[in-house]
């Protein structure tokens, strides 16, 4: 028998209908369904789990419902979806609060101590000078005193050197 088979929602329940109305009619539900089963075409165990199914579905005995099922899906789905959210957050706030650090470093460093500013090209000149400063002369402790750019070139040169460079 093919096991990737799909049996209608229409089928099963006629199965499962025709199982309820035999059932007495057998020594056992287990013997009734091994019957059935070989009439309809569908193996006892798929039967059986059918009948289960729908003895959850309508009350009958304990279990998730397949609607219950399926909303716990859903929410599965969706926390995972906020859990990711979060993370993206977490990480855009991280991002935002160095660069608030940054923009904080530039004002006092520049805008505060060199103003007042006679016009908007100056700001700018000011601002070209420090960036560059920034990235390329300014000696960054956690890094051994070295500027960044410097950090920079020494990785990429590691990473060619050990063939992980694309």
């Amino acid at each position: 028998m093919n096991k990737g088979r799909r049996y209608s929602p229409e089928f099963r329940e006629r199965a499962v209908r025709l199982l309820f109305e035999h059932e007495k009619e057998y020594e056992s539900r287990w013997a009734a369904t091994v019957s059935i089963a070989s009439k309809i075409g569908c193996t006892p165990e798929t039967l059986r789990s059918w009948v289960k199914r729908f003895e959850v579905d309508t009350g009958r005995r304990d279990g998730l419902t397949a609607e219950g099922r399926a909303r716990l899906k859903a929410l599965e789905k969706e926390n995972k979806e906020l859990r990711w959210a979060n993370e993206i957050l977490k990480t855009a706030s991280a991002f935002f609060a160095l660069a608030e650090t940054a923009v904080g470093l530039f004002k006092t460093e520049v805008i505060r101590q060199r103003g007042p500013w006679k016009n908007v090209k100056d700001v700018e000149y000011a601002t070209l000078a420090w960036v560059d400063w920034f990235n390329h002369r300014r000696l960054l402790e956690p890094i051994g005193d070295i500027p960044p750019v410097e950090k920079e070139t020494e990785y990429y040169r590691q990473l060619e050197g050990s063939g992980m460079a694309a």
